[in-house]
């Protein structure tokens, strides 16, 4: 089943240095936007800022740039070494890196938690960082009888601290500014809170401090802050999500391409190991406990991206892109297992647990392709759509248009539900550029399409709603299509300006 909406946090964790990160660092854990480094000391915050803007259209792109490094440390002032530093909550994913060609270097099977726990900051004052709907929070636990003035908070790396109006404290910096949210300040009663009233006091120096109303000494007590970031799947380099699926229990399926050398894969993952260059990835995360299931990279040691990703009933996941890699992974018996030097479309089917490729195929002629939306039929038939720029591209005597229309046409495919037979192949385009951006099925395993084209002679159907090119010769138009053996139905979709469908669903 196809999802529309975006992927926007998944839980925060922690993974223990086992030699992955400077030796000063004890855990770290990544945001979107952010690592976080957690030193005996204090936090680090180094943040990137992505100037980057892809879409699933040639109309407008942007290629990735190289991102910028801000760094925020967060100190505790005048605290004491802690007594310990440990995570809490041990979590049943695995981080591997497996970084160079220096064996002694990869690291494997790296524990992650859901807390971190410092002992002692202050005397009878502990200190817990964990994540709370994918935000960054962290804990003081001050005991009865413990001093909670001696608690504060030294900023380096920030132009300037200030506290706003409703109680945020903002902290500025290159390039924008961080939030992190009203303290939330508590005790604990026969399990149930009770609110304390309290907020920030800034003092000389960029320090921040606490101020808390009359509470219950004899109690613990908790001040509770937020950072404003939102969690992500993703390594230190430039990774983008581009598409996602939810299966039948709800579970969350993610595509898209990395160029993070230590992109967070699981251990039986199918590829562990960064290949170099772009590399697709494909995760699937078990809501129940927000934890990924598996994470895989897919690719070879060229460039690859995948941007297209559906689940049949049994919880496979079918993937669409485009490779240039010679050495992508195909499968035995696959229906192409050469590409074009322009970088060709694939599919790739992998099992439930993400650990092996059940088929995985090139498909392309001799000019480019590639794959943008796929969705899978009740019989297991991956139906995908993308564009194509080959005179010859693998077209099936059934097919809606033979013949090329000319630079750049969008093409719909069927591959069989074993994977090395294409049942159907058609090109859907005139004498303009046209793309297909968007697949999806109505019950009878009829697919729909929409996308761009430019084409003054896009090949409509008769009594469509626009027969003909509503805008002007240089502007790009919308188009939705149904495309079947029995019937088909195409036809523009616009204005007197540029229009472009990304997106399309069947009720």
């Amino acid at each position: 089943m196809k999802a529309h909406n975006p992927l926007n946090r998944m839980p925060l964790y922690f993974e223990a240095n086992r030699g992955q990160a400077d030796a000063a660092v004890l855990f770290m854990a990544r945001g979107e936007g952010y690592t976080l480094f957690l030193t005996r000391e204090d936090a680090v915050l180094l943040m990137r800022t992505n100037e980057q803007a892809t879409t699933k259209t040639k109309i407008k792109t942007a290629g990735f740039r190289l991102p910028k490094a801000t760094t925020v440390r967060i100190r505790l002032a005048n605290a004491k070494a802690p007594s310990a530093v440990r995570g809490l909550d041990p979590l049943p994913t695995r981080v591997n890196y497996f970084i160079g060609n220096d064996p002694a270097r990869w690291r494997s099977g790296v524990p992650t938690y859901s807390r971190v726990a410092y002992r002692e900051v202050y005397p009878g004052i502990d200190l817990v960082y964990y994540g709370n709907r994918g935000k960054l929070e962290f804990d003081f636990i001050v005991s009865p009888g413990a001093d909670l003035q001696q608690i504060g908070l030294e900023y380096t790396g920030v132009d300037e601290v200030k506290i706003a109006d409703n109680g945020q404290l903002i902290l500025k910096i290159d390039g924008g500014e961080l939030h992190q949210s009203p303290p939330k300040i508590y005790q604990k009663f026969n399990d149930e809170r009770q609110p304390i009233e309290g907020n920030y006091v800034l003092t000389d120096n960029n320090r921040i401090g606490f101020e808390v109303a009359e509470y219950a000494a004899n109690h613990p007590l908790i001040i509770d802050p937020m950072l404003e970031f939102s969690s992500y799947l993703g390594g230190s380099a430039n990774d983008r999500a581009t598409d996602i699926a939810v299966d039948n229990s709800g579970n969350i399926y993610v595509c898209g391409y990395t160029l993070s050398a230590d992109f967070p894969t699981t251990a039986t993952a199918f590829d562990t190991s960064y290949n170099l260059g772009f590399d697709g990835f494909v995760a699937k995360i078990d809501t129940a406990s927000g934890m990924l299931s598996y994470a895989t990279y897919l690719g070879g040691s060229g460039d690859d991206r995948a941007l297209g990703i559906d689940v049949d009933e049994f919880g496979s996941a079918f993937v669409t892109g485009r490779a240039w890699s010679t050495d992508f992974p195909y499968t035995s018996g696959a229906y192409q297992t050469t590409p074009s030097p322009a970088g060709d479309a694939f599919v790739s089917k992998l099992n439930i647990n993400g650990s092996s490729l059940i088929y995985s195929t090139y498909l392309g002629a001799n000019g480019a392709e590639e794959g943008r939306d796929i969705s899978v039929d009740d019989q297991g038939r991956a139906h995908f759509a993308g564009w194509t720029g080959s005179t010859n591209f693998p077209v099936t005597a059934n097919a809606y248009q033979l013949m090329y229309g000319g630079l750049g046409d969008a093409f719909l495919a069927r591959f069989s539900s074993s994977g090395n037979q294409l049942s159907y192949a058609t090109y859907l385009g005139g004498n303009g550029i046209e793309e297909a951006n968007s697949v999806a099925l109505d019950d009878a395993n009829r697919s729909y399409l929409t996308g761009v084209t430019y084409a003054t002679d896009f090949p409509t159907t008769g009594g469509a709603f626009q027969e003909t090119k509503p805008g002007g010769q240089f502007d790009s138009e919308a188009f939705a299509a149904s495309i079947s053996s029995s019937a088909n139905y195409v036809s523009y979709l616009g204005g007197n300006g540029d229009d472009v469908g990304y997106g399309i669903s069947v009720n």
